[in-house]
């Protein structure tokens, strides 16, 4: 059976084990496990039992070891079979290979790691805190290159008419742009009092929602306007998509977004989207080049810019994210938000002193209002 990596040691800090496999995280010590940041409540011989296969990814178990292993008594291979259905149902994916008349096998690439945190210290403000801690497990486990980047931007397409449902929408996305999403998502809902039926707010505030964390709310917002049957196709597909994430079916989403960027490859709201989700899916490839062809329709988009800066964290080029911040161009270098890249760079070369002063400067921000 594969052997744990060794945990780090020190006493300054605390460590926190865990696996990654796709969008999923297993935490053995939690008994928990996540997908693209929510916990999805696996517990007991069901949890066992996956946590016994990804120990032993790539090798084959028999039906007998797992029974061994989780139960450590004899019972019923229809047991096993009643709580192995679970886990697959729960995974969604195919994940586990099964054997006829022998066993199972876990065949996803697995990345092994311990994250570690600075006892009694605060993580800095994020739009999501399970983002953050996966960023830390990339600085201090370097090896892995494994990142899952729930952090989501965007470049928006402004409407502008004087109505004023439109001149609200702009203003929610000067909030945006200023990294306060609460104060957008509540001049959106001022946009969506003024005009119940304006998709465009409703898919924006749907995504915002989104990031927040919020996903009632984001569900809410795309059946309010019925966006996922807008007239609109690229409006009509990014609601899909979302709609998709929201279900935590990301290869569904990310299908939609390949149909988005190949049917409008000019809209850098659409190819920053993919990059995002192939990011969060480990095609990297595919999410710098989609970002590429960002940028190169919009130098100074600050959210492709962004996705850029955690593409080369995964890929441990923390020279790169700093070299990227020092010549942005002055136009988008206010953009709030850069503070985590960077610290995480920082965090990654050794520079903690300057680390600690990029978190600080982020978590000043929270609570901010955009003007």
């Amino acid at each position: 059976m594969t052997k744990p990596a060794p945990a780090p040691t020190g006493n300054a800090l605390k460590k926190r084990h865990f696996y990654r496999f796709g969008p999923f995280r297993l935490e053995p010590e939690e008994r928990a496990l996540f997908r693209n940041g929510k916990d999805l409540k696996l517990t007991g011989k069901p949890f066992d039992i996956l946590l016994v296969l990804v120990k032993n990814r790539g090798h084959l178990l028999r039906r007998d070891q797992i029974i061994h292993e989780v139960w450590s008594a004899s019972i019923s291979e229809g047991n096993l079979d009643v709580q192995m259905t679970k886990v697959r149902k729960t995974l969604k994916e195919k994940y586990i290979e099964a054997i006829p008349g022998q066993g199972f096998r876990f065949i996803a690439e697995v990345t092994e790691g311990f994250e570690e945190d600075s006892i009694g210290a605060s993580p800095p403000a994020s739009r999501n805190l399970t983002a953050w801690r996966s960023v830390v497990s990339i600085v201090i486990v370097t090896a892995s290159g494994v990142l899952y980047l729930a952090l989501h931007r965007k470049t928006q397409t402004i409407p502008q008419d004087t109505h004023p449902a439109a001149v609200l929408y702009r203003k929610a996305l000067d909030y945006e742009r200023a990294g306060d999403d609460d104060q957008a998502v509540a001049t959106l809902d001022q946009a969506l009092t003024q005009d119940p039926s304006y998709k465009d707010a409703c898919v924006r505030a749907a995504y915002l929602a989104y990031e927040l964390g919020q996903i009632p709310k984001a569900s809410g917002y795309l059946t309010r306007c019925k966006a996922t049957e807008a007239p609109d196709e690229a409006l009509r597909l990014k609601a899909q998509a979302l709609s998709q994430l929201l279900a935590d079916n990301t290869i569904a989403a990310m299908e939609l977004y390949q149909l988005l960027i190949d049917r409008y490859p000019r809209d850098t709201d659409a190819q920053y989207r993919f990059s995002e989700v192939a990011t969060s899916l480990d095609r990297i490839e595919e999410a710098e080049k989609a970002v590429g062809v960002c940028l190169a329709l919009e130098p100074e988009n600050p959210y492709c810019r962004f996705q850029l800066m955690y593409i080369r964290i995964k890929q441990n080029r923390f020279d790169d994210v700093l070299v990227d911040y020092r010549s942005l161009p002055s136009g988008i270098r206010d953009y709030p938000w850069f503070d985590e890249p960077v610290g995480v760079a920082f965090w990654g070369n050794g520079q903690l002193d300057e680390a600690t002063k990029t978190f600080e400067r982020l978590s000043g921000r929270r609570g901010l209002h955009g003007t």
